[in-house]
């Protein structure tokens, strides 16, 4: 992503995204990677958190244009996902391949259309310490796979999260990055930063 000093890049998610910002006040980043990515951007971008807790991409769709299409940002990174698998061990909402991949297609076309701009996308990861939420990667693995052919299709860049924590867990417990298996922790958070700023280029 090449980034030009002074752009808005608007950051679109669920709680890993959220990360406890007040939903009353529009500048809040959270405690999680936003805040990082801010610090390490600061005097050359400006970020802004849009991530709710729950939220799955049917949530991302219905609010495009309250949310994104109102702050004219200048890049948008997306990462959602896990409660559209999550949801259905937890609260028995099951959202299928069909349907996931039709609520990214329409998001990334209303993007296209009202924005044409460029959008980052994360895939959502597990980490290795609950082993019950290890099954959910019967059905996360498909969204990987739509993730990336929707990546190839409106050609936007695609960072493999879920790849980068489970090497990043060979060095460090994964424990160290997330206590519940899917909320980073401070580590994990800075984590998320310090890879997305792997993508980010920052010209004049």
């Amino acid at each position: 992503m090449n980034i030009k000093k002074g752009n808005k890049i608007l950051i679109y998610g669920d709680s890993i995204t959220s990360a406890g910002r007040s939903y009353q006040d529009k500048n809040d980043l959270g405690n999680g990677y936003c805040l990082y990515l801010q610090e390490a951007l600061a005097g050359k971008a400006t970020i802004i958190n849009r991530g709710i807790s729950g939220d799955r991409t049917i949530d991302l769709l219905n609010r495009f244009e309250k949310d994104v299409l109102s702050e004219n940002p200048d890049y948008i990174i997306i990462l959602i996902g896990i409660n559209d698998v999550w949801h259905k061990y937890s609260l028995g909402k099951n959202v299928t391949d069909e349907d996931f991949q039709n609520n990214l297609e329409t998001l990334l076309n209303q993007i296209k259309q009202d924005l044409n701009i460029p959008v980052l996308l994360i895939e959502p990861f597990i980490i290795d310490t609950d082993p019950q939420k290890n099954l959910f990667y019967q059905d996360l693995y498909s969204k990987f796979i739509i993730l990336r052919r929707l990546a190839y299709k409106f050609n936007h860049e695609y960072l493999t999260l879920d790849g980068r924590f489970r090497e990043a867990s060979v060095t460090k417990p994964p424990v160290y990055w997330s206590e519940d298996g899917i909320h980073p922790t401070t580590e994990g958070h800075k984590f998320i930063a310090k890879e997305i700023l792997k993508k980010i280029t920052i010209t004049q």
